[in-house]
């Protein structure tokens, strides 16, 4: 995955960026947003509704720059040209979670068709089925049974 350097003594958000990283703080933002247009297209199409939601919330994601920060391995500050969902699938044989991630892609229909195959041959038992979960992912966990308006889950690096 392509990483670009970014020069922090040119970066506009410099100062920011340097104190919450100096106070290891994290941020969590809750937002109710009205998908009953997307749920009516998910359902006429005959779609699952947790593939369609990763692609739009990883099109919002890559959106937005400083959302694909990192710090790269010399530990200066650099973005990702593109992050992906790490998401929870359940196993109901198991009843259980495991984690996978799919590829993020513009094309919702090559992302969804890709997610459906990654939640559907990913159920092998295991907590993390395709491995170490790449450095360029998000976090997003998700359940149609429950409902909740926020989760914060704080985990250092």
């Amino acid at each position: 995955m392509k990483i670009t350097p970014i020069n922090i003594a040119q970066y506009h958000r410099a100062e920011h960026f340097q104190h919450y990283i100096k106070h290891e703080c994290s941020i969590s933002i809750t937002a109710d947003i009205d998908i009953t247009v997307l749920w009516q297209y998910v359902k006429s199409h005959h779609l699952r509704i947790y593939p369609m939601l990763l692609w739009v919330i990883s099109k919002a994601v890559n959106a937005i720059p400083e959302c694909k920060f990192t710090i790269d391995t010399n530990g200066d500050l650099a973005m990702y040209e593109r992050i992906d969902p790490a998401y929870v699938a359940w196993n109901s044989e198991k009843e259980t979670i495991y984690c996978i991630s799919t590829p993020y892609n513009e094309d919702y229909q090559l992302f969804y068709n890709n997610c459906i195959h990654d939640i559907e041959n990913n159920k092998k038992g295991v907590m993390f089925p395709q491995g170490i979960i790449a450095a360029n992912t998000f976090s997003v966990s998700a359940s149609s049974e429950l409902k909740f308006t926020s989760v914060t889950i704080n985990v250092q690096k």
